[in-house]
């Protein structure tokens, strides 16, 4: 997240809690993985708070490689393999659901290798204008497939699913997406996660209408026995 440790633990205690709350109202388990992720945008803000501290304090340098890693843990090979998974688990349609897990196989991949690159090769993080900027010094020559890879899995599945309020998730990480593509460029790494915390309402949304639709669904079953 930009701007200064402070906000990111800041944002790290609020989404923490609010992951709680979301989690909390998931009825079945099929529906824990999508529900956790507030409390995963949490956790990796409240890291990227401890990069904040370790390139700020110099009490704190010692900690700077152990918490980049682990803040980079969540931003890169996390998300590709959660969102597909959590989005294929809450999916009914079958034809959607081989749909979506295409994605899910081509997320696996990607984590692994994302995973890979994060214990084999050198990282560094600076901070300019107020931002965090990531440099990975992954292999260039697959950037041109890890890339397009990344936002095919962590968009595309969110699109397909026939769950209801599932779109406003889609389009609010579309936008975050863009806005931080357009505004923040050279930090998309950090900002886009800043911009995509704010997809936790639109979480809290989806498994809140998953709950009704459950409740509805219990109400006409029982309807049909009496």
């Amino acid at each position: 997240m930009c701007f200064s440790a402070t906000a990111s633990f800041s944002a790290g205690a609020v989404l923490s809690g609010f992951g709680a709350i979301t989690l909390s109202k998931a009825g079945h388990p099929r529906e824990y993985p999508f529900a956790s992720i507030p409390l995963l945008f949490g956790i990796q803000q409240i890291t990227e708070g401890f990069v904040w501290l370790s390139m700020t304090h110099p009490d704190y340098a010692p900690l700077r490689e152990s918490s980049m890693w682990f803040f980079l843990l969540f931003a890169q090979p996390l998300w590709p393999l959660l969102i597909p998974l959590s989005v294929w688990l809450l999916e009914e349609d079958p034809k959607r659901k081989k749909q979506i897990a295409i994605f899910g196989k081509i997320g696996s991949i990607l984590a692994a290798y994302l995973f890979y690159c994060l214990l084999t090769f050198e990282m560094t993080a600076e901070i300019m204008e107020h931002h965090i900027r990531y440099y990975l010094y992954f292999p260039k020559a697959l950037v041109y497939l890890t890339f397009p890879a990344y936002l095919l899995t962590t968009l595309v599945p969110t699109f397909l699913s026939t769950v209801r309020k599932m779109r406003i998730y889609a389009v609010f990480n579309l936008v975050s997406f863009l806005l931080s593509i357009v505004l923040y460029l050279e930090y998309l790494v950090s900002v886009w996660c800043f911009f995509a915390a704010g997809l936790s309402i639109s979480v809290l949304i989806v498994i809140t209408e998953l709950q009704r639709t459950a409740t509805k669904r219990v109400q006409l079953q029982s309807k049909k026995i009496i």
